[in-house]
């Protein structure tokens, strides 16, 4: 349930009680594999809040492919600017679930 497609960020919607093992282990994966993974509900100021990790539970996922780093800037840079790039295009869910 979790994806990326090509160097576009995937916005994944999924039910906990039914996925939540397979979205663990798609968050460990692209963890391990160099990924950011982040909330796809955008910040109040998504050009400047700070982009904290993902909540198991949360429902809503924006998954960011290993990057590697380039002349003008580092891997960590090119995923947080696709991240805040993103959330600026989307709008966000009146989503909220306890403890996630």
């Amino acid at each position: 349930m979790l994806g990326v497609v090509s160097s576009f960020p995937c916005v994944v919607q999924v039910s906990c009680a039914h996925h939540c093992r397979d979205v663990a282990a798609g968050i460990a994966i692209l963890r391990e594999a160099g990924g950011l993974i982040t909330s796809a509900n955008p910040p109040p100021n998504p050009e400047t809040d700070p982009i904290e990790e993902v909540r198991l539970g949360s429902r809503l996922y924006l998954a960011i492919r290993p990057a590697g780093d380039s002349e003008g800037e580092t891997g960590r840079q090119a995923q947080e600017r696709v991240v805040r790039e993103t959330w600026k295009r989307v709008q966000g869910l009146d989503y909220t679930r306890p403890g996630a």
